[in-house]
């Protein structure tokens, strides 16, 4: 799929999913705040694979209680399984 990257463009490539593979995620904006939000998640014990922005909202979903995204994006969600 081709697409504008401006974060991690060499390893973001979408769709990003979560660990166990049961979401699935197409991003089309930007996080602002993904660094904070990143560290937020590992905290809780999310491994990420890539340095996108897009990967926050997948392992975010997984995640009840975290700040809400500073951003503009529109996101399509494929839950599986």
């Amino acid at each position: 799929m081709r697409r504008l990257a401006i974060i991690d463009v060499a390893g973001g490539d979408q769709p990003i999913t979560n660990e166990d593979r049961t979401i699935w995620v197409l991003l089309n904006g930007e996080i602002y705040n993904f660094q904070e939000l990143r560290s937020e998640l590992k905290k809780c014990g999310h491994d990420f694979i890539t340095n996108s922005d897009t990967e926050v909202i997948v392992h975010a979903m997984n995640n009840g209680a975290m700040s809400p995204p500073s951003s503009q994006w529109h996101v399509c969600h494929c839950p599986l399984g």
